[in-house]
């Protein structure tokens, strides 16, 4: 087996880059392998963290933050390899993530580059393994979300390549420059990465010109790795937008692909962020309960109208109405705050269940009040019932936001379950010093099958998280158990001997997520 170099850029991600390397010694069994770190003026003592703990790594360090592109490049003028792997600091590699792609690509002669199958930090099958090279109307139609509607749609969602499978082997346009496999030879005849993309963009750059050279970018299926990308929230953010569209942009600028139509696309789609990200960041300074209790009183009034001016217009109402209309929606309201409406993170069923008891409340009241009080039941009643679909369509409305989050928070939920050995769950229990030994539940995976250990797991008192500890449990059952467990569980991963956990909102002191770029 040829020599693999393999290039990682850090930048202020040391815990990820520990549970990467040390997944890089395990994938790297058997072969010939140098790995490079560069390290992109950090400034939180990664290398003096991280270069005692993995002797074999070579760390060289950047004065100013390079960006992406050219960091990656001055390592790979480092390296010597037959094959070059340019690598995520935010990954974790399985065992067959390494032999298969490049088996893969000596077998295929005419095969340039290779990406690999990724999954996120909570299982999910990430798209952008897989893609297409931004056209006008590809960009179109993820801009406007219809790829994401249409999700398999040959044309609507052919930024993705839906349409194709991810469990297949395939030829694609695009590799990820989270796990981009290229020959040497390759690199020497097209160029490495264009250094005038400071952050996104450079590995569309560097699949085109591979693909111009008449070379196939490939996307290898027999295996997979664990990216833990940056989370939506950064997504949603607009100095995001800008860089990545501006990276679109740029990318067709230089190739002159549809320059004129695709920018007004991307300026577009930049204008439309940004009145998303100040619609958020407004409703957050107002407070979503505010805004609820606005949406309450104008769904009480506006059933109000039309029940008294469509439904039963023959009925003379008094003229106070408007003021118990008024104190109507307010008990609802608060009866949404006290049943749970507001609790962390978001479930449906508080909003179900916080609607329901919010109705109860008001119709049981209504029927204590004096017969001169109580002017319609029917009013009462489907003013609440709307108020409650009224909010939640806002709710979905928030969620796709992501003003407001029904995921899990940072914070450890106890118990949770650590699958190891012994000495990995002494080695977690430590790093929580408070907690009594019964916040913890242990499994160690024994010889049993996959499905054998799921049902181990269901058969536990209820948990919430899981945290794996490599070892006797294998990278590759690890990404498996994800896979399949991922709608049910929160997971995070601890590497042996270190300080801290990782997992898929983790953030560093400085506000850095595992993106392995440069922010």
């Amino acid at each position: 087996m040829p020599l693999l170099s393999i290039i990682i850029v850090n930048y202020r991600v040391p815990y990820f880059l520990e549970q990467c390397l040390q997944s890089i010694r395990v994938a790297a069994r058997g072969l010939e392998v140098e790995v490079i770190v560069v390290d992109n003026a950090s400034g939180d003592e990664s290398i003096e963290y991280l270069q005692p703990r993995f002797p074999e790594v070579r760390f060289l360090e950047s004065k100013t933050n390079l960006g992406f592109g050219r960091a990656s490049n001055w390592g790979f003028q480092e390296s010597s390899g037959e094959y070059t792997l340019f690598l995520n600091p935010d990954t974790l590699l399985s065992e067959e993530s390494l032999r298969g792609p490049l088996q893969f690509l000596q077998a295929s002669p005419r095969a340039g580059a290779s990406g690999i199958k990724m999954i996120d930090g909570t299982g999910k099958f990430l798209p952008e393994s897989k893609r297409a090279f931004p056209d006008p109307i590809t960009a179109f139609y993820k801009i406007i979300g219809l790829s994401r509607l249409f999700p398999r749609s040959p044309r609507f969602a052919r930024y993705h390549l839906g349409h194709l499978s991810a469990e297949a082997n395939q030829v694609v346009d695009v590799v990820s420059g989270a796990f981009f496999l290229v020959r040497r030879t390759v690199l020497q005849k097209v160029g490495v990465f264009d250094e005038q993309f400071f952050m996104y963009g450079e590995d569309v750059d560097l699949s085109y010109r591979i693909q111009q050279a008449g070379y196939a970018n490939q996307y290898f299926a027999e295996a997979a790795i664990l990216h833990f990308k940056g989370e939506s929230t950064q997504k949603q953010n607009l100095r995001y937008v800008r860089l990545f569209y501006g990276a679109m942009s740029q990318f067709v600028r230089k190739h002159q692909l549809h320059n004129g139509l695709f920018t007004a696309g991307i300026q577009g789609a930049i204008g439309l962020r940004a009145l998303a990200s100040l619609m958020r960041r407004t409703i957050q300074r107002i407070g979503v309960p505010v805004l609820d209790g606005l949406l309450i009183l104008a769904s009480f009034f506006l059933v109000r109208a039309v029940w008294s001016g469509v439904v039963r217009p023959d009925v003379l109402y008094p003229t106070d109405l408007r003021l118990s209309t008024a104190l109507y929606a307010s008990l609802f309201f608060l009866s949404t705050v006290f049943t749970g409406l507001y609790r962390a993170p978001f479930r449906w069923k508080y909003l179900f269940r916080a609607t329901l008891l919010s109705t109860g409340v008001v119709l049981v009241i209504y029927s204590l009040l004096p017969e001169s009080l109580r002017y319609s039941r029917g009013m009462m009643l489907f003013s609440s019932l709307f108020s409650s679909l009224v909010l939640m369509g806002w709710r979905q409305i928030l969620l796709s936001m992501q003003v407001i989050n029904r995921n899990h928070s940072d914070h450890i939920r106890f118990p949770i379950l650590v699958i190891g050995s012994t000495e990995s769950l002494t080695s977690i229990r430590s790093l929580y010093p408070e907690q009594p030994a019964a916040a913890f539940q242990h499994l160690e995976p024994g010889s049993g099958s996959l499905e054998e250990l799921i049902r181990s797991i269901h058969a536990l008192i209820p948990i919430q998280e899981i945290v794996f500890s490599p070892g006797e449990l294998s990278y590759r059952q690890m990404l498996l158990l994800m896979q399949r467990l991922s709608t049910q569980y929160r997971f995070r991963f601890h590497a042996p001997g270190s300080i801290q956990l990782i997992y898929s909102s983790f953030q560093t002191a400085n506000g850095s997520t595992g993106r392995g770029r440069a922010d």
